[in-house]
Protein backbone atom coordinates (compact mmCIF):
# COMPACT_ATOMS: atom_id res chain seq x y z
CA UNK A 1 0.00 0.00 0.00
CA UNK A 2 2.75 2.44 0.64
CA UNK A 3 2.98 2.90 -3.04
CA UNK A 4 -0.69 4.04 -3.78
CA UNK A 5 -1.39 6.25 -0.39
CA UNK A 6 1.29 8.07 1.26
CA UNK A 7 0.98 10.63 4.43
CA UNK A 8 1.34 13.78 3.63
CA UNK A 9 0.59 15.20 7.28
CA UNK A 10 -0.41 14.43 10.29
CA UNK A 11 -2.67 16.79 12.60
CA UNK A 12 -3.02 15.80 16.62
CA UNK A 13 -5.63 17.15 18.51
CA UNK A 14 -6.25 17.16 22.53
CA UNK A 15 -10.00 16.30 23.39
CA UNK A 16 -10.94 18.45 26.25
CA UNK A 17 -14.16 16.75 26.80
CA UNK A 18 -17.35 14.97 24.79
CA UNK A 19 -20.93 15.94 24.41
CA UNK A 20 -23.88 13.69 23.76
CA UNK A 21 -25.90 15.91 21.24
CA UNK A 22 -29.63 14.53 20.52
CA UNK A 23 -30.87 13.70 17.69
CA UNK A 24 -33.12 16.11 16.16
CA UNK A 25 -35.45 13.23 15.45
CA UNK A 26 -35.53 11.88 18.61
CA UNK A 27 -34.38 8.41 19.52
CA UNK A 28 -36.01 6.52 17.05
CA UNK A 29 -33.69 7.64 14.08
CA UNK A 30 -30.77 6.92 16.01
CA UNK A 31 -31.23 2.90 15.80
CA UNK A 32 -30.63 1.58 12.65
CA UNK A 33 -32.87 -0.32 10.65
CA UNK A 34 -32.90 -4.55 11.05
CA UNK A 35 -30.88 -6.04 8.24
CA UNK A 36 -33.17 -6.95 5.79
CA UNK A 37 -34.57 -10.50 5.72
CA UNK A 38 -32.30 -13.05 3.20
CA UNK A 39 -34.04 -13.83 -0.20
CA UNK A 40 -36.70 -16.97 0.58
CA UNK A 41 -37.31 -20.14 -1.65
CA UNK A 42 -40.92 -18.75 -0.96
CA UNK A 43 -40.70 -14.97 -2.42
CA UNK A 44 -38.35 -16.68 -5.24
CA UNK A 45 -41.36 -19.41 -6.32
CA UNK A 46 -43.50 -16.49 -5.97
CA UNK A 47 -41.98 -14.46 -8.51
CA UNK A 48 -41.24 -16.52 -10.65
CA UNK A 49 -44.89 -17.65 -10.49
CA UNK A 50 -45.88 -14.34 -11.37
CA UNK A 51 -43.68 -14.11 -13.98
CA UNK A 52 -44.66 -17.29 -15.97
CA UNK A 53 -48.21 -16.09 -15.70
CA UNK A 54 -47.68 -13.49 -18.20
CA UNK A 55 -47.89 -13.54 -21.59
CA UNK A 56 -46.75 -10.31 -23.05
CA UNK A 57 -43.09 -8.72 -23.06
CA UNK A 58 -43.81 -5.80 -20.76
CA UNK A 59 -45.62 -7.82 -17.81
CA UNK A 60 -42.81 -10.22 -17.67
CA UNK A 61 -40.69 -7.22 -17.67
CA UNK A 62 -42.94 -5.57 -14.67
CA UNK A 63 -43.27 -9.32 -12.86
CA UNK A 64 -39.54 -9.43 -13.11
CA UNK A 65 -38.96 -6.51 -11.49
CA UNK A 66 -41.99 -6.46 -9.12
CA UNK A 67 -40.41 -10.03 -7.98
CA UNK A 68 -36.64 -8.93 -7.66
CA UNK A 69 -37.85 -5.86 -5.15
CA UNK A 70 -40.20 -8.18 -3.04
CA UNK A 71 -37.09 -11.05 -3.17
CA UNK A 72 -34.58 -8.96 -2.39
CA UNK A 73 -36.39 -6.24 -0.61
CA UNK A 74 -35.33 -3.14 -1.92
CA UNK A 75 -37.41 -0.63 -3.13
CA UNK A 76 -35.43 0.05 -6.37
CA UNK A 77 -34.36 -2.09 -9.35
CA UNK A 78 -33.01 -1.54 -12.42
CA UNK A 79 -33.11 -3.99 -15.77
CA UNK A 80 -30.65 -3.01 -18.36
CA UNK A 81 -29.98 -5.03 -21.54
CA UNK A 82 -26.13 -4.98 -22.84
CA UNK A 83 -25.50 -2.98 -26.06
CA UNK A 84 -22.57 -5.50 -27.59
CA UNK A 85 -21.45 -3.45 -30.22
CA UNK A 86 -21.34 -0.09 -27.98
CA UNK A 87 -20.58 -1.77 -24.94
CA UNK A 88 -23.39 0.19 -23.34
CA UNK A 89 -25.76 -0.75 -21.07
CA UNK A 90 -29.31 0.70 -21.88
CA UNK A 91 -31.98 1.20 -19.45
CA UNK A 92 -35.13 -1.29 -20.33
CA UNK A 93 -37.51 -0.58 -17.23
CA UNK A 94 -37.02 0.55 -13.38
CA UNK A 95 -38.81 0.57 -10.28
CA UNK A 96 -38.68 2.43 -7.54
CA UNK A 97 -36.91 5.69 -8.95
CA UNK A 98 -38.74 9.10 -9.14
CA UNK A 99 -38.46 9.29 -13.17
CA UNK A 100 -38.26 6.60 -15.36
CA UNK A 101 -34.86 6.37 -17.37
CA UNK A 102 -35.86 4.11 -20.22
CA UNK A 103 -33.24 4.42 -22.91
CA UNK A 104 -30.90 5.98 -20.54
CA UNK A 105 -27.18 4.66 -21.00
CA UNK A 106 -24.07 3.61 -19.00
CA UNK A 107 -20.97 2.83 -20.63
CA UNK A 108 -19.62 -0.48 -19.61
CA UNK A 109 -16.55 -0.07 -16.22
CA UNK A 110 -18.76 3.25 -15.64
CA UNK A 111 -20.29 3.96 -12.35
CA UNK A 112 -22.12 0.93 -10.00
CA UNK A 113 -23.88 -0.65 -12.69
CA UNK A 114 -21.12 -0.29 -14.80
CA UNK A 115 -18.58 -1.62 -13.02
CA UNK A 116 -21.13 -5.01 -11.95
CA UNK A 117 -21.67 -5.14 -15.43
CA UNK A 118 -18.22 -5.27 -16.37
CA UNK A 119 -16.85 -7.73 -13.49
CA UNK A 120 -19.62 -10.28 -13.43
CA UNK A 121 -20.55 -9.16 -10.15
CA UNK A 122 -22.19 -7.35 -7.06
CA UNK A 123 -20.49 -4.07 -6.25
CA UNK A 124 -20.71 -3.35 -2.56
CA UNK A 125 -21.14 -0.03 -1.51
CA UNK A 126 -19.67 0.37 1.71
CA UNK A 127 -20.28 4.04 2.26
CA UNK A 128 -24.08 4.75 1.39
CA UNK A 129 -24.47 8.07 2.37
CA UNK A 130 -21.45 9.17 0.66
CA UNK A 131 -23.14 7.86 -2.75
CA UNK A 132 -26.42 9.17 -2.02
CA UNK A 133 -24.61 12.98 -1.59
CA UNK A 134 -22.93 11.91 -5.01
CA UNK A 135 -26.26 11.14 -6.71
CA UNK A 136 -27.91 14.45 -5.40
CA UNK A 137 -25.55 16.86 -6.27
CA UNK A 138 -25.65 15.23 -10.08
CA UNK A 139 -29.13 15.91 -10.02
CA UNK A 140 -28.65 19.39 -8.52
CA UNK A 141 -26.25 20.33 -11.19
CA UNK A 142 -28.15 18.58 -14.29
CA UNK A 143 -30.73 19.68 -16.49
CA UNK A 144 -34.09 17.69 -17.42
CA UNK A 145 -34.09 17.01 -20.89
Amino acid sequence: MADIMRLASVAVFRVDAITAIPHPEGLEAQTQPAPPPRPSLERAADAITRITAETETAGIVDAALDGACRLLDVPAAILFQFDPERQMLVTMASRGYPRTEAGSEIAMGHGIAGAAAALGRPIRVSDMCRLRRFGAAIRDTSSPE
